[in-house]
């Protein structure tokens, strides 16, 4: 049987020694928690809570604080609206305002938000990119199992390089190949509405249907309409159950690629794409 505590003074019983300990306050003068507002004091804190919302109606909430300044507040929304404003907060960016605690982070913004500047080149075609990151997944994506063009030494600063179109001079490929892409056009089909560039005529249709929302393609069985004929073929087998991409490895099959090669990601990892796969 567990040990019973009791109170020597109005025998009260507590099976935890913890809640005699709590309960021996009531015989005590002592009111350490005291209302901010009308100076009543209590012996516990739920008292106090309890005494805010009942008669001053004020809900005790947790206290927030500035890293920045040491400004203190009652909500993490008070909390967002003072950093706006803070003082403290140096480093602010001209063209939309916005502060940050950290001149790296004021420079980062800028430069990739505001500045047109793409520092980091690829080393295979000279595409420029805003981030290091951008630069690997262009070349994971784009020419994988290509290797870099290996960087000509040129302490002389010598052209080595001319644009047989306008007789620019450059020191370096890269330059070069950069210079034709933005100056001179690489032969892709822009979209005259967005200016954005496709890899061929039939792609540019496509994208065009994006402006005017028109979709040609309409399934004969639900009526449902597609921006491209093989946009039609891949939902008509919704209805057909048509499953032409099956697995190498055991007897499943799949309606598209992409279905078929996350079927291999999940289930036979280290087998190569649909794509790579002789069938």
């Amino acid at each position: 049987m567990d040990k019973i505590f009791e109170c020597s003074l109005c025998g009260k019983q507590c099976i935890k020694k913890k809640d005699m300990k709590q309960h021996m306050v009531v015989h005590q003068d002592e009111r350490p928690y005291s209302c901010e507002i009308c100076n009543f004091s209590f012996k516990r804190k739920w008292q106090l809570t309890k005494h805010n919302e009942k008669v001053h109606k004020k809900r005790v909430l947790k206290k927030v604080v500035c890293k920045v300044c040491g400004w203190v507040g009652e909500s993490n929304k008070l909390l967002i609206d003072h950093k706006k404003n803070c003082v403290t907060n140096l480093f602010q960016c001209d063209i939309c305002k916005k502060q940050f605690d950290v001149k790296y982070w004021l420079e980062y913004h800028m430069m990739t938000v505001h500045s047109s500047e793409r520092p980091f080149p690829c080393d295979i075609c000279g595409a420029c990119f805003k981030h290091k990151r951008n630069v690997v997944a262009h070349i994971q994506s784009v020419h994988k199992g290509q290797k870099p063009v290996k960087k000509v030494s040129n302490p002389d600063k010598i052209p080595l390089c001319q644009c047989e179109i306008c007789g620019k001079s450059f020191y370096s490929r890269f330059g070069y190949s950069s210079h034709i892409k933005k100056i001179h056009g690489d032969g892709k089909p822009m979209c005259p509405i967005c200016g954005k560039k496709v890899s061929c005529k039939k792609g540019l249709t496509i994208h065009l249907n994006t402006h005017t929302g028109e979709k040609p393609y309409c399934c004969e069985i639900c009526g449902r309409s597609f921006t491209t004929k093989d946009y039609l073929k891949i939902h008509a087998r919704i209805h057909t159950g048509e499953s032409p991409y099956k697995c190498h490895v055991c007897p499943k099959s799949f309606k598209q690629k992409g279905s078929l090669n996350g079927h291999y990601r999940t289930n036979h990892p280290g087998l190569p794409p649909v794509s790579e796969l002789k069938t």
